[in-house]
């Protein structure tokens, strides 16, 4: 039986999607950390972002700036560029 290739798209689209949002979840730790912020667990984090974070998006140029205590500590740029291989 053939796989559906619709449903493998849509599969391996996810998973990238997945891989992407845990890549861009770590390097915003990673930006707190080195801001000399150190947390336990995701718990944590999550409660201290809730409270202290903030973030300023820029459609425009397709740029978000994330801010601790008004400090910006991580840039992302989330203009996509899809090219064949």
């Amino acid at each position: 039986m053939k796989p559906n290739i619709f449903n493998l798209k849509n599969q391996i689209v996810e998973d990238l999607s997945k891989k992407l949002h845990n890549e861009i979840d770590n390097l915003f730790i990673e930006g707190l950390k080195k801001k000399g912020f150190e947390f336990s667990d995701r718990y944590e984090i999550e409660d201290f972002v809730k409270q202290n974070c903030r973030c300023e998006d820029n459609p425009n140029t397709k740029e978000r700036i994330y801010y601790v205590f008004n400090i910006p500590f991580f840039l992302h740029n989330y203009e996509i560029t899809i090219s064949n291989l």
